[in-house]
Order: structure tokens, then sequence, then C-alpha cells
């Protein structure tokens, strides 16, 4: 797993306001990702791209809900995807 959720409860996986996300591999912490975060329907809310060890998603305007994190790592073409649940 080159990511991860850190702010995540691991069991029940529910976000407040905030969404942080690290990439837990070194050697990839550098790399170039692509993000898309999905609503239950599928349709992307939100998208974009980041570089570097940690990043921050601001969930405060979400609606209730489940919704998927998509994370492409464009330098090896892997993608992970982190399921979670807006409180």
């Amino acid at each position: 797993m080159y990511c991860i959720a850190k702010n995540l409860n691991p069991i029940k996986r529910i976000v407040e306001d905030l969404l942080i996300v690290e990439v837990a591999n070194d050697a990839l912490k550098e790399n170039f990702f692509e993000y898309v975060i999905l609503n239950n329907q599928s349709k992307a809310i939100r998208k974009g791209n980041f570089t570097g060890p940690v990043v921050q998603f601001c969930t405060r305007l979400f609606s209730q809900g489940v919704y998927k994190l998509e994370v492409k790592n464009c330098d090896i073409n892997q993608v992970e995807t982190i399921v979670f649940e807006k409180a």
C-alpha cells in the first residue's frame, strides 16, 4: 500500500472535516499523483493532483454519506482506493 489515510477511524473509516492522506512508501513520496473523490453514485465531486508525502482534503462541505478516494501514482501507473464515510 503506498498511501494511507491517517485520520480515518480504522474500524469505521469515518471522517469529519478533513481527510489526511500520507504516502507511506519513502521511495514514492515525491512521485506525481492524481486523485478523484467519488460520491455513492460514482459521480466525481473533486479531482486534482499532488506531489509530496502528505495531502489534505477538506470534507467540511460534503454531505453525509459514503465516498471513494481513488489515488493514481502516475509514475508507476498504480491506483489505490480508499472508501470513507463523511459523518
